[in-house]
């Protein structure tokens, strides 16, 4: 089997087991997201969306199409097909809650840190952090021989956000807190 199936075959059975990034580096998927049971619930998903949801997922699986060379955002191209499933409410909903989920190291990437106004002296500091946050999870995951410590890695990803925090202007801080939305309590 090639890498790149392989790995793709790996990203979609974590998606579909419900743990998929959350527990490893880069950035969580809007899939990993959506997929949660209290995130189904707050967006009131109907059936016919939950089906669609699933066929998306499928079909990317047996195509493998819509794995991201980029590890730090493996599921991106699921996730853009994901967004045209949801009405307009459930789409904003979603990218707030995706917000909340990966907290500000999803500044990472150039198209969220690009909403946000965020320089690139600024955006290569970000990319830093995220970087040496992603080393501290994966020797923590080593350390444990695999097995994740939600709560430890949680801790990590706080303080990694709090970070970059110091780095926002009081104009990037204030945007990034509206687009958050109202706050959503995920369970661990």
């Amino acid at each position: 089997m090639r890498p790149r199936a392989l790995l793709a075959l790996l990203v979609a059975f974590a998606v579909q087991a419900g743990f998929a990034q959350s527990l490893m580096y880069g950035v969580e998927g809007k899939i990993a997201v959506v997929l949660l049971p209290e995130v189904k619930k707050e967006l009131k998903l109907t059936r016919d969306q939950e089906k669609a949801i699933t066929k998306a997922m499928e079909e990317e699986t047996n195509s493998f199409s819509s794995l991201s060379v980029n590890r730090e955002y493996l599921t991106i191209g699921l996730d853009e097909k994901i967004t045209p499933i949801l009405d307009e409410k459930q789409a904003q909903r979603l990218e707030e809650l995706w917000f909340q989920r990966n907290g500000r190291l999803i500044l990472r990437l150039q198209v969220v840190a690009a909403r946000f106004k965020i320089e690139q002296e600024v955006h290569a500091k970000i990319q830093a952090i995220a970087r040496a946050t992603d080393a501290k999870i994966l020797e923590q995951l080593q350390m444990n021989r695999g097995r994740s410590l939600p709560k430890e890695i949680r801790a990590l990803k706080d303080a990694a956000s709090n970070e970059i925090a110091a780095l926002l202007t009081p104009e990037q801080e204030s945007a990034w807190q509206s687009a958050n939305g109202r706050p959503f309590k995920f369970k661990e």
